[in-house]
């Protein structure tokens, strides 16, 4: 038992992070599904009344959702929530879909950074040439920015899960 607790309070700093990029990964999709709700909702009332729609609404909802998108899928990676192959892992023992687990989470770590890297050149290109929003004067670089924060985010937490695996393989959890 004392083991335990002094093992836990080694992880402490990293289970706090974990809670505080859980909460704010929620609070963004949280606040981008409201924003786009809301969004959408007066544009109506806007069309309703005027006859005509906001040219700026279809826009920046679509940009909103990509984050969201981008954002949500770092949370399911984390809740282990993506479509899996469970087939083969009924078939073998527990230890080796541990140890597949581990192989798995990490190759899908590593190409998850080259996707960070490749994103990142993406929105550094859209950067340079200035190229902006059609209805708004604003970069595009920040729409496509969503695409290698969500990735770095889902990479953080993939390798979070080959942690959490690795403890369970040496601990025998």
């Amino acid at each position: 038992m004392g083991d335990t607790v002094k093992d836990s309070s080694r992880f402490q700093a990293l289970i706090s992070l974990d809670t505080i990029q859980t909460k704010l990964e929620k609070t963004v999709v949280s606040l981008g599904m409201i924003s786009a709700t809301l969004i959408l909702f007066i544009n109506i009332l806007y069309s309703a009344v005027s006859g005509s729609t906001l040219p700026w609404a279809a826009e920046i909802t679509q940009y909103i959702m990509v984050w969201v998108i981008f954002i949500g899928a770092s949370l399911l990676m984390r809740s282990t929530g993506h479509v899996t192959m469970d087939l083969i892992a009924r078939f073998i023992p527990k230890k080796t879909v541990l140890y597949l687990d581990i192989f798995i989470y990490a190759v899908v770590c590593a190409f998850l950074t080259y996707l960070v890297y490749i994103g990142w050149n993406m929105t550094l290109d859209v950067y340079s040439t200035g190229q902006t929003m059609t209805t708004l004067n604003v970069s595009m670089a920040w729409v496509y920015l969503g695409f290698p924060v969500g990735v770095l985010l889902m990479a953080v937490n993939a390798l979070k899960l080959v942690g959490i695996k690795l403890r369970q393989a040496i601990g025998g959890e």
